[in-house]
């Protein structure tokens, strides 16, 4: 493994990825490191590969996606997690996530999980779907709470119930 790389793997199902992801883009940028995330399509809670979902531009230059498991990570749910297996560990080992284990400016990690944008196909299949008389402003949501008691603690559904009604387009609709 590469000294100047943060290896990363994904799991669980899309939102649980995508909150991962965003985590380590957002530590590699601040350690200065390329991250490499690994996202298994083959899993039965997400079986898609990361290109089938998002665009290539969706990602900074710097963060490679492949579709391997890692050998032995070591779990990261929470920010503290990364802090203690940073300080303990030279090598940062490889790392796998279904939560969102940065700490730092919430900001930060907005910017990022905004910059993903859907793939050629998800994006035909979502123009196809409006042109059947779909309205602009539907949205599916689903959220599974059932499960992972760390994850619902750092994570719970009244802040994102706050996130959604502070949305423009939720306030001009109610």
């Amino acid at each position: 493994m590469a000294r100047d790389t943060l290896y990363l793997e994904v799991n669980a199902g899309l939102c649980n990825r995508l909150r991962a992801l965003v985590a380590g883009i957002c530590w590699a940028e601040k350690l200065g490191r390329k991250l490499v995330v690994a996202w298994p399509s083959h899993k039965p809670e997400c079986k898609a590969g990361f290109y089938d979902l998002f665009a290539t531009e969706s990602l900074p230059p710097w963060v490679q996606i492949i579709d391997v498991m890692l050998n032995d990570p070591f779990t990261c749910l929470s920010a503290e997690d990364f802090l203690k297996i940073i300080k303990s560990l030279d090598p940062i080992p490889s790392l796998i996530s279904h939560g969102n284990f940065w700490g730092g400016d919430q900001d930060i990690w907005l910017h990022h999980l905004q910059r993903f944008k859907p793939s050629t196909n998800v994006d035909m299949f979502l123009n196809f779907w409006r042109e059947q008389g779909m309205s602009e402003i539907s949205t599916a949501i689903h959220i599974r709470r059932t499960d992972n008691e760390k994850a619902i603690r750092l994570s719970p559904l009244s802040r994102f119930k706050e996130i959604l009604h502070d949305l423009p387009v939720y306030r001009d609709w109610e």
